[in-house]
């Protein structure tokens, strides 16, 4: 395994202002105030790497989060210690994290190529990483895992929910339920039906991605018919777009209301804990 820290921008600004001092003061500055994210990696069975991006709570553990990412998957964690993506996902992994969770991001993994995950997001091999990285994070931390996959991520966190053993369950937001012609698959291309733990369906009701329509979330939550507890929610508000209609930074990727959407994927997943 490697860890890696990717240092917050008040340890960078830090940095540019006091050249002289350390990276690794600036590391262990950026720790205090609770910015800092760490990437951290492991060989898969096919002996690639597969890097993830873990933010942690300040306080107590109350569960874990593996967050997909939508796209290609594709992080580049590789060759930066942080993304620079978008996705609603990405740029709420802190506030999952304010909330007590652990929060994993995984990157594609290193021998899948420019393409990332396209195509290969309910394959065997995805699904044997995301086993092993469930795994590696429950040995440290013995608390539920949960799936919250955005737009393409949720196919996987659909697959995986449906596949992989000791998922607590999964969360489908801004899921893709039409297919576009350079990409095919959609979440329907998972075996839903099979998911049989709860299930969460969260959808921006001004989505006007021509890939996950509304009432596609409507026709998701009714296969998920095998799940044990099943709900759906719709978010209103936000800011006006300020990215095309299926990028983040519109209400694809619930813009302005990040944090709302959390609170309330956070809340429903505290159903479970009572």
């Amino acid at each position: 395994m490697s860890v890696r820290v990717a240092p917050s921008w008040f340890a960078r600004s830090l940095a540019a202002v006091f050249p002289a001092t350390s990276f690794l003061l600036c590391v262990l500055i950026a720790a205090q105030v609770g910015a800092q994210d760490t990437v951290e990696s492991f060989k898969n069975a096919r002996g690639a790497a597969v890097r993830y991006l873990v933010t942690l709570p300040p306080g107590p553990v109350e569960g874990i989060v593996i967050l997909f990412t939508g796209g290609d998957g594709r992080l580049e964690l590789d060759r930066k210690p942080e993304p620079g993506s978008n996705n609603f996902l990405v740029r709420s992994r802190r506030d999952f994290a304010g909330r007590g969770f652990v929060a994993a991001l995984p990157d594609a993994p290193g021998d899948r190529g420019p393409d990332g995950l396209v195509g290969w997001r309910t394959s065997r091999g995805h699904m044997a990483d995301i086993g092993m990285l469930a795994r590696r994070l429950r040995a440290r931390w013995p608390v539920p895992v949960w799936l919250i996959g955005t737009s393409r991520g949720a196919i996987s966190a659909a697959a995986a929910g449906a596949q992989v053993p000791g998922i607590a369950g999964v969360v489908l937001t801004a899921s893709v339920t039409l297919p576009s012609r350079r990409r095919p698959q959609t979440v329907f291309d998972a075996p839903i039906q099979q998911i049989s733990v709860p299930a969460l369906v969260v959808h921006h009701r001004s989505d006007a991605c021509r890939v996950s329509p509304v009432n596609g979330a409507g026709r998701l939550f009714a296969r998920l018919s095998a799940s044990t507890l099943r709900e759906i929610r719709m978010i209103d508000g936000g800011r006006p777009a300020a990215s095309g209609p299926c990028r983040g930074l519109s209400a694809h990727g619930f813009y302005g209301v990040e944090r709302k959407t959390v609170r309330e994927i956070v809340n429903w997943i505290g159903i479970f804990k009572r």
